[in-house]
This record gives C-alpha cells, sequence and structure tokens, in this order.
C-alpha cells in the first residue's frame, strides 16, 4: 500500500511547492516517501513525530539516507546505552533466567511486563480490590521517569492527572518527548543484544532533556549541532539481581521452564 501511493503523494507535495513535511506515517510509508522523494528529485526537509516509531534507528537506517539526513523534530526514543540490552543485562532482568538459573528457559518480556503492572495495580487498589479502587490506586501514585525525574535515559509514565496532561490518562508511557535529529553516518548502538553499532543513530540536542505538553523550551533548538548534542547514553553499571533465596538457579535442583 504505501508502495503504491507513495508516488502520489511525493507528486502532489512537489507540484504545491512544500518545502517541510510534517510525518504522522510509519516506518513502511517513511521509507517510501523518502525513496520516491530521490526518484522524483525532491528534496524537503522532514519532520519527525514519533509516530508509530519511525524514528527507530531499525527502521531509519532502511530509508533513502540522502533525504532522512534532513530528518530532525521529535522522538520518544530515549539515547541508547552501550550497555543497555546486552546479553548480561537480558539475562539478569529475565524473570525466568532469575528463578531456574541462566541459559534455562525462556520468557516473554512483554508478558512479564503486563503481569506486573496488573499486579501493581492491585497492590494500589487496597483492600477493596474493585475496578474503581484499581483506577484511584494508579490514578495517584505519581508520574516518574523522564521529564519528571529529569532523567534522559528513560519515558515518564503516569495514570490519571499524574502524567502531567490536561486530562486523565490511561496509557502508560509515550508522554514526553525529546529533540532529535538523524545523522546517517555516525555508527549508532543496536537494540538487538549483541548487534555491532552501525551507520545511522539519532543525535538528541541538550544532553537528551525530555519535555511534556506545555513544558517544551521556546528558545529554538539547535539542531545538527554536535557540539551540544549526545547519541548515546553513559554507560551505567549493570544492573544487581535480588538473590533468589532456596529457587532452583541456587540450589541446582529442579528442571528448566519455558513460560
Amino acid at each position: 500500500m504505501a508502495q503504491e501511493q507513495a508516488p502520489t503523494i511525493v507528486t502532489k507535495l512537489k507540484d504545491a511547492g512544500v518545502t517541510t513535511v510534517i510525518l504522522l506515517a510509519d516506518s513502511a510509508m517513511v521509507g517510501a516517501l523518502t525513496k520516491q522523494a530521490t526518484a522524483q528529485d525532491y528534496h524537503p526537509e522532514w519532520i519527525m513525530t514519533s509516530f508509530n516509531y519511525h524514528d527507530l534507528s531499525l527502521f531509519a537506517r532502511g530509508y533513502d539516507q540522502d533525504q532522512w539526513a534532513h530528518a530532525f523534530g521529535f522522538s520518544n526514543l530515549p539515547p541508547t546505552s552501550p550497555t543497555l540490552g546486552t546479553a548480561s543485562n537480558a539475562a539478569v532482568l529475565d524473570p525466568v533466567q532469575w528463578y531456574w538459573g541462566e541459559g534455562k528457559g525462556t520468557s516473554s518480556p512483554t508478558i512479564f511486563t503486563g503481569l506486573a503492572r496488573a499486579m501493581s495495580g492491585v497492590l494500589y487498589a487496597g483492600p477493596e480490590l474493585t475496578p474503581k479502587t484499581f483506577q484511584q490506586g494508579f490514578f495517584a501514585v505519581p508520574g516518574a521517569g523522564g521529564a519528571p525525574s529529569d532523567d534522559p535515559t528513560s519515558v515518564q509514565h503516569g495514570y490519571g492527572r499524574t502524567a502531567n496532561l490536561p486530562y486523565d490518562e490511561y496509557l502508560r508511557g509515550n508522554q514526553d518527548f525529546t529533540a532529535a535529529w538523524w545523522d546517517p553516518d555516525t555508527l549508532g548502538l543496536s537494540v538487538i543484544a549483541n548487534q555491532p553499532p552501525a551507520p545511522g543513530t539519532l543525535w538528541y540536542p541538550d544532553g537528551a532533556k525530555r519535555y511534556y505538553a506545555g513544558h517544551w523550551p521556546t528558545q529554538p533548538l539547535e539542531f545538527f549541532d554536535e557540539s551540544n548534542a549526545i547519541h548515546e547514553g553513559s554507560e551505567a553499571a549493570p544492573p544487581v539481581p535480588v538473590p533468589c533465596k532456596g529457587c532452583p538457579s541456587e540450589t541446582g535442583e529442579g528442571g528448566s521452564s519455558t513460560g
């Protein structure tokens, strides 16, 4: 669909004299648009919105790089860290391997994260667990991460009005953003564990400082200036696991599990 629509879209943009394209499109459409723009000798500036993670380097490296070198805007993605997603950290953070032992079993981080949030809601609800107290519990927990915590390595999460938005928020995460631009030449880290750096990465002005609605700076941001920007976070210390007393990972008894 994107390949079929892109030629017509680019032709209309070029004929209308559009010089700036704000992208509310997924990675498939962005890839098709940038390739078609080069084919039609059309060279606008591309404004990233982080819609459907079209700014993720895993996708962005597949766009036409002559076009995407003129991409900037804002991103929900914090800079990656040299220690983020490594095999050793993945083993430490995997609950199945924490219980059974490293290399013994697999788990789904998505399912585990969902269960962890549900259990948190049960605890927040208190002794009277109802849909209403479940909601009230989440709505009472202060927003954290990202902008509220002045932490450029994470994203803001919160519910209700704790998300610093003028309405009740029911979606966790994706509530604050950082400015960014694309550099097709600098080697960037991969989101896939144990993959070597590859050409193409996001740069973040002002140390990747994050902002939420109504709190963006009023002064112009300095894009494409590496002197006041970073493209990866600092190397963090590896997480220290909580001991699993009496578990097979400690005693060596029992078999592996798949979950």
